[in-house]
């Protein structure tokens, strides 16, 4: 949660200094912004690839947080 601001902080800061104007540094910030975004994402799917799936199996084995036979309960 305290990252986007401080990459934000962090990359205004930087472009200023560079010497980057006002208009110029928005969208360089805000890609920042979204690569910190798109990122978290990734790593999120990448450490829960297997648990991510809620669905119930059908008459099979289940997965991992699903239920399996579920066909019975509708009869």
């Amino acid at each position: 949660m305290l990252v986007s601001p401080a990459t934000a902080i962090l990359a205004a800061t930087v472009l200023q200094t560079s010497g980057f104007g006002f208009w110029t540094g928005i969208p360089i910030v805000v890609a920042c912004l979204i690569a910190g975004q798109v990122a978290y994402m990734a790593a999120t799917l990448y450490v829960h690839r297997g648990e991510l799936s809620m669905q119930d199996d059908i008459g099979d084995d289940p997965g991992k947080h699903g239920h399996g036979h579920i066909d019975d309960e509708n009869e």
